[in-house]
């Protein structure tokens, strides 16, 4: 299919291939325009319910105990194998979403469970004194044993 638009292309005279680009560009800048999708608050999109779904697992699966994430929560006795784009990432966005009214306690607890599990992860397992790296996957709840097959 891409070379018959590129065939397609290289057929229409200059002026065509032009316009078709000034059309194109035209229509996605009315679509931008027309779409005021972006909520203006952190209450807004956890309306929404991927958000809330998101929001609600992290609340669910935190351990405030030691930090980061377990499927027992706040019971957790290990395993821990934290995904950034699964905790970390919506933590980050969550708290640093620009502050609208009522946000301020949901922004601070999302800042607070993140800094809590990357504390945690800093302060327990094994440190690498030559990279400066840390094993963020441990099989025990409070960060001391690393997974020691994921560091291979």
């Amino acid at each position: 299919m891409g070379k018959g638009v590129i065939e397609s292309l290289k057929e229409m005279s200059a002026g065509a291939v032009r316009a078709l680009f000034l059309l194109d560009s035209s229509l996605i800048r009315r679509k931008k325009q027309s779409s005021s999708r972006t909520p203006a608050s952190l209450a807004q999109i956890l309306s929404t319910k991927p958000s809330l779904k998101v929001w609600s697992n992290l609340l669910k699966t935190h351990d405030p105990r030691y930090g980061g994430f377990s499927p027992k929560g706040p019971r957790s006795e290990g395993p821990k194998f934290p995904s950034c784009s699964m905790t970390l990432q919506p933590l980050a966005r969550f708290a640093s979403y620009p502050p609208a009214e009522g946000d301020e306690d949901i922004r601070e607890e999302a800042r607070s469970i993140g800094v809590k599990m990357i504390r945690a992860i800093w302060e327990g397992g094994i440190h690498d004194w030559v990279g400066g790296g840390v094993a963020r996957y441990s099989v025990d709840e409070k960060w001391m044993v690393p997974h020691f097959e994921k560091m291979l």
